[in-house]
């Protein structure tokens, strides 16, 4: 096992993973939306594949599938199952982990995960609330600290779209989280003008991690196949919603409640806890705007 590489995966993905914890939510501001007319969009795929991610202490694992991951290290990693092992961790508990995801792999093999999610998001960006005049996938990483050399060429009026989605299993692999991080960045500004953090949870199903990957793998993965492409459906409606919804729950405020689920958001923090405003319900799912900024899509019940 090559733990030093698969360690370097794990460092390029916090950035992501962080992300699923709720990030610092920065609104559009009514004087920035009328200056900015229209939108080069780019939505960047880094994970492809399914990486097994060892949690710290005794937690199980966390199944990463993705995009970004092989032209961010230069390759991708041949198709199979590698845990990303952090210092304090033995190669023992590793190697359980991977053996019990490696149960899941050929079920869901098949999955391309850049090439959905890439697909939906380009379609809904057709739908966008402000004009989108261009858009592109790609799998290469966009340095947040490094926007002027991707700005410069905007036009007058113009802003830069970056749509970031990643997904994970949670540590037990009872549930799938899937994440979407939309930021809009203008010509001559530091930071990005708007940013809003969409997540995504599934239901929980099974009873143990075995069981779970059990019931994920069933019938060529159908059910797990099945609630990634919910998920991207999801996380592309409330892309369109998000950019506005600050706006709109101003204006006209909505109900707080308190959710919790049955796994947290990320790994590297417990966030199983949702206190927000509901936006929308339906079809035993709730969508509400956490009061620590992310945008959720929850199980109404757990």
């Amino acid at each position: 096992m090559r733990i030093g590489r698969f360690v370097g995966i794990l460092i390029l993905l916090l950035p992501l993973i962080t992300a699923c914890a709720g990030m610092n939510r920065a609104p559009l501001t009514a004087d920035q939306r009328a200056i900015t007319r229209e939108l080069v969009a780019r939505t960047v795929v880094i994970q492809d594949e399914v990486i097994v991610q060892v949690a710290p202490d005794r937690e199980v694992s966390a199944a990463v599938i993705g995009g970004a991951i092989g032209g961010a290290i230069g390759g991708a990693l041949g198709g199979a199952l590698a845990a990303a092992v952090s210092a304090d961790m033995t190669s023992q508990r590793a190697m359980e982990t991977q053996k019990i995801a490696e149960k899941l792999y050929p079920a869901v093999e098949n999955v391309d995960f850049r090439s959905d999610i890439g697909k939906t998001v380009s379609k809904y960006l057709e739908s966008y609330p402000l004009k989108v005049v261009q858009q592109e996938t790609t799998a290469r990483a966009i340095d947040p600290f490094k926007m002027a050399r991707h700005t410069k060429h905007l036009k007058p009026g113009q802003g830069l779209l970056t749509v970031v989605p990643t997904c994970m299993l949670s540590p037990d692999f009872r549930t799938l989280i899937v994440s979407l991080v939309s930021a809009i960045w203008v010509k001559d500004k530091e930071f990005d003008v708007y940013r809003g953090a969409m997540l995504y949870q599934s239901a929980a199903i099974g009873g143990s991690p075995a069981e779970s990957v059990t019931l994920w793998s069933e019938n060529d993965g159908a059910l797990f196949k099945k609630t990634l492409r919910e998920a991207i459906e999801e996380l592309a409606q409330m892309m369109l919603e998000d950019v506005d919804l600050d706006a709109r729950l101003k204006a006209k405020p909505n109900a707080t409640r308190t959710y919790t689920l049955a796994n947290s958001f990320s790994v590297i923090r417990d966030i199983r806890q949702i206190e927000g405003q509901v936006v929308s319900e339906k079809s035993g799912r709730v969508r509400l705007l956490g009061t620590d900024g992310g945008y959720y899509s929850i199980p109404a019940k757990i």
